[in-house]
């Protein structure tokens, strides 16, 4: 598979999204495009745990600041078992 092939299947697939929020010291793993799923964290290793076990394959995930500020893109890879 080209580079090309994979950047256009990583911009059509939907988005983890976590947003932290300094104040109430909590991370929030939402779904793109899924406005009402939401899951809560106390820390940001909670967070990522979580998400790599709902995942089933590489999936981008978008991380915001307090502000909605995108701080980075990357992938997150599903956990494996053992």
């Amino acid at each position: 598979m080209s580079d090309c092939t994979s950047a256009q299947t990583m911009k059509a697939k939907a988005r983890l999204l976590l947003h932290c929020d300094v104040r109430q010291s909590t991370f929030c793993l939402g779904k793109e495009g899924e406005k009402d799923w939401r899951q809560y964290f106390p820390d940001l290793r909670a967070a990522l745990d979580y998400a790599s076990k709902i995942v089933t394959e590489e999936t981008p995930i978008a991380i915001y600041n307090e502000l909605g500020r995108m701080l980075f893109e990357s992938l997150i890879s599903p956990r494996r078992p053992g």
